[in-house]
């Protein structure tokens, strides 16, 4: 008889914690912006996904490489509204860098940018290690 009381308070719980999540949407695939991952010189942007969070745009994704990352790497984001105007740019810093047993090495990166583009705005990446001067 306890059971189904138990039961009752799980599911409730569940619902509560999915009401409480948020969808997030990619809207580079929804086809709001277009996505432009340019080549590096020894490593490339894989994958990304934009979205918006509150009133800022995040860009976010993973670099991916055949050998050791050269600290501190950047991610070079530069965003162009319809037109070919710029709009913004910003500049994150790879992360959580790690190694798959010597072969490829992967690391993250994230920035907000406190503006939202347009639609249709294009958004370029491109990573550069730390050898490269701006």
């Amino acid at each position: 008889m306890n059971i189904p009381y138990r039961f009752a308070a799980l599911f409730s719980g569940l619902l509560l914690l999915a009401g409480c999540t948020t969808a997030r949407q990619d809207l580079a695939d929804a086809g709001k912006y277009s996505l432009q991952i340019e080549p590096g010189t020894v490593s490339v942007v894989t994958t990304a996904e934009v979205f918006h969070d509150k009133e800022t745009l995040v860009v976010a994704g993973k670099v991916k490489k055949l050998h050791e990352f050269h600290l501190p790497g950047k991610v070079h984001i530069l965003i162009y509204d319809p037109s070919g105007e710029f709009f913004a740019e910003a500049h994150p810093t790879i992360t959580n860098h790690a190694s798959k047993k010597g072969g490829m090495k992967t690391a993250r990166f994230s920035t907000q940018i406190p503006r939202i583009p347009p639609d249709g705005s294009i958004i370029r990446l491109q990573y550069f290690d730390a050898a490269y001067q701006k």
